[in-house]
């Protein structure tokens, strides 16, 4: 996808964090760097990737003596030497992830303060607190000639392919022949080149012309609808609608997607400049994202104080719940370093005290919770008071 917007960012989705936090057979690295967009701060950065990479290869070598540092980190090391335009184009901080045949690197819009750990897993809870800050979100800009799709967070826009789906009504109508007398009767029959029941235009006017362009911009529609659902995938992004009322409208006719905003932008697409369309999209998304927080804060109120056993903040039982699909809502402290020790029962529950065995199985969790439709939001000392780094609240 082409960065449309902020190039010295990178957008980070659901999907992303599901395709990190996957099993691995190999040692997982992760190191998060905070970085500097002046140039001249371009040398001093390196420098201390270089020095992160080499403490790496030292707690590599120590957990995992048969796996070679170069399977794993010769990608970050190839970027440290032989990319000097990567350099000069960061933002406030560099997530690298690491594991044998495996890099993944991305440009952060929020400052992560500096961490490395090598463990089973790669260390994503950071990842969340940019996803929960920036959005994520989609925008189908409606036009009979050039629609396109976006996809998008609070300070990047990216255009989104949408492969062999018709983007224009040519597309869909170019084969049609123009018939100089239109009316319309429905129930042909069944013949060896057709199934019968197809629309049928006889006669001429006004009303005949209106009717057959309805019907050619509803299949137009229908078709991009289809495309866009299967460019989205499995995303629970909200997509909002840009483009005249009409097309608007009847785009919603055809929809099938369960996330569509109820609020769109009445707008000519071709009105507006990429920048423009991002900054009065945005102000609707980020109206949806509060209210459905509130909402979701809301119903863990209800809950705490009728149904006790639908809410935990034990490490344990959170884990159990991820891997059975019941967590619909995990709330997470603002904290890089998500940590914990066991109770005295034996069951582990968050704590402020490092751990990184538990760092890694909460990794798990928000990511299983992600893969299974839940959600995830970060809140703060009044939603996890005593210093409870998350709560989760289950479907059942």
């Amino acid at each position: 996808m082409e960065n449309l917007l902020d190039s010295e960012m990178d957008l980070i989705s659901p999907a992303d964090i599901s395709m990190l936090c996957r099993t691995r057979s190999g040692p997982c690295v992760s190191i998060f760097m905070p970085t500097h967009r002046v140039r001249q701060e371009e040398r001093h950065d390196r420098l201390r990737f270089r020095n992160l990479l080499a403490t790496a290869a030292e707690e590599l070598a120590a957990v995992a003596p048969e796996v070679a540092t170069g399977d794993v980190l010769s990608e970050a090391q190839w970027l440290l030497g032989n990319s000097a335009e990567f350099w000069r184009h960061q933002a406030e901080t560099l997530a690298v992830f690491m594991a044998p045949g495996e890099t993944y690197w991305y440009r952060l819009p929020i400052t992560v303060a500096e961490f490395l750990s090598v463990g089973d897993t790669f260390h994503v809870a950071p990842l969340i607190r940019v996803m929960d800050t920036n959005g994520h979100f989609f925008v189908l800009t409606l036009s009979s000639n050039s629609t396109r799709l976006f996809e998008g967070s609070r300070y990047q826009m990216m255009v989104r392919d949408l492969a062999n789906t018709p983007t224009s009504l040519t597309d869909v109508t170019r084969y049609d022949v123009q018939q100089p007398y239109l009316q319309i009767h429905t129930g042909t029959p069944k013949t060896p080149f057709s199934n019968g029941g197809s629309v049928v235009f006889h006669g001429h006017g006004e009303a005949a012309d209106r009717a057959l362009t309805k019907m050619r911009t509803m299949e137009y529609l229908r078709q991009l609808e289809n495309g866009v659902r299967h460019s989205i995938g499995s995303s629970q992004a909200p997509l909002v609608l840009v483009g005249p009322p009409t097309l608007v409208g009847q785009y919603r006719e055809v929809n099938q997607y369960p996330f569509l905003l109820e609020e769109a932008l009445m707008r000519n697409p071709r009105d507006l400049s990429l920048s423009d369309l991002h900054d009065q999209v945005w102000p609707l998304l980020s109206a949806y994202q509060e209210r459905s927080k509130r909402r979701a804060l809301e119903e863990l109120s209800i809950v705490r104080g009728h149904a006790s056993n639908r809410v935990s903040t034990v490490l344990k039982r959170m884990a159990d719940a991820a891997e059975e699909r019941r967590i619909k809502t995990l709330f997470v402290r603002s904290e890089d370093d998500i940590t914990g020790r066991p109770d005295s029962d034996g069951q582990k529950s968050l704590t402020p005290i490092q751990s990184a065995d538990e760092t890694q199985l909460l990794d798990r969790i928000l990511a299983r919770t992600l893969d299974n439709g839940g959600d995830v939001y970060i809140v703060g000392d009044e939603v996890l008071p005593g210093h409870v780094p998350a709560t989760a609240l289950f479907r059942y």
